[in-house]
């Protein structure tokens, strides 16, 4: 995989859309900074890595808890994933094991949701 051509790509997609017209989905806005963020640990590039994912993890927590619905927390559990992911690939256990522990019960009551759901 081409992993510093990603980054490329990521990267110019950004400002894209930051420009466009239509108000992009959450998800959309992240996705870039997302894939980035797993792209740059990939490269074992953590400090930016951590910098991508950190932002995405702010921007959803800047949503209100009323506001949150599943597509949101699938946003919120890959992110955090994908943080104690890099957390862990810098041997840093302990900050890794805090954010699986707390992507655990978001997880746990989405699936919980999408099996009521599908009733």
């Amino acid at each position: 995989i081409d992993f510093t051509g990603a980054v490329s790509l990521y990267t110019e997609a950004k400002p894209c859309l930051s420009r466009t017209r239509a108000k992009p989905s959450l998800k959309r806005k992240l996705s870039p900074h997302a894939a980035l963020g797993s792209c740059y640990r990939e490269l074992v590039r953590y400090d930016e890595a951590e910098e991508e994912l950190e932002f995405c993890l702010d921007k959803t927590m800047d949503i209100p808890e009323e506001e949150r619905d599943l597509a949101f927390k699938d946003i919120e559990i890959d992110v955090i994933t994908t943080l104690a992911k890099l957390k862990q690939a810098q041997s840093k256990y302990s900050e890794a094991m805090d954010l699986y522990e707390r992507a655990l019960p978001t997880a746990r009551g989405t699936k919980e949701l999408q099996s009521n759901n599908v009733w």
